[in-house]
């Protein structure tokens, strides 16, 4: 009978690596979990990483927490790939790194669209208090959340497909990326085009629908970039 496999090393906790961190903080999301050499190696000691990863980098993202500094967050994604690499190579052949690279790519997507998520909450907070504050302010733009190109999107809006001149804004050869910041716009003065390049480059339809005015189209996305989402 195979030996179920082992850690060939200990793994320190986050809070050995960083004992300044609070110990509410620790105790919550049990920042003191040690792996000691020769622990049998288990998945859910990798999701459980992965999602202090998650919770530690969405912290430091939104400021909520000054302790939880960008040396914590690198700290805790790199435990969690180390983890999952170590647990994906003995699922998988050693040899075979092609699926091992796949699942690291994608805890980085996720942690990319993660952070994403947090920048646009502190944006968009900004901007709900300049508009009751200062109705003229130029209002921030949020930065992409959606991988793609929202194309499809504005060819269902408006019927048919979009000329070249809103297509190229996110072209498919030169993606826009998750995370990367739009110059600021003036929602009030938008042309029907002027939403279609705003669809096309976030991936978002901001819930218009095909029988929508100018008018509509316009308070949309005035909606979006003034209402938190939590």
């Amino acid at each position: 009978m195979a030996q179920p496999a082992v850690y060939h090393s200990a793994v320190p906790s986050i809070a050995t690596l960083h004992p300044n961190l609070p110990q509410s903080l620790i105790q919550s999301l049990h920042l003191d979990q040690e792996i000691a050499q020769g622990d049998i190696q288990q998945n859910q000691l990798a999701e459980e990483s992965e999602h202090v990863a998650a919770a530690l980098s969405s912290i430091h993202a939104n400021g909520y927490e000054p302790a939880v500094t960008h040396d914590v967050k690198a700290t805790v994604v790199n435990r969690a790939v180390t983890l999952r690499n170590t647990y994906a190579q003995t699922q998988f052949h050693r040899d075979d790194l092609t699926e091992i690279r796949n699942i690291l790519l994608d805890l980085q997507r996720r942690a990319i669209r993660q952070e994403a998520i947090m920048t646009n909450a502190r944006i968009i907070k900004r901007n709900q208090h300049l508009r009751s504050t200062t109705p003229d302010a130029a209002l921030t733009a949020p930065v992409k959340e959606i991988t793609g190109s929202g194309l499809n999107l504005v060819t269902v809006i408006n019927g048919v497909a979009p000329a070249a001149a809103i297509a190229n804004v996110n072209p498919a050869h030169n993606p826009i990326a998750v995370g990367t910041a739009h110059p600021n716009f003036d929602p009030t003065s938008m042309t029907s085009n002027d939403v279609y390049k705003l669809i096309v480059w976030y991936n978002q339809d901001y819930g218009i629908f095909p029988a929508d005015s100018l008018g509509a189209h316009r308070d949309e996305v005035m909606h979006w970039l003034t209402t938190p989402i939590f």
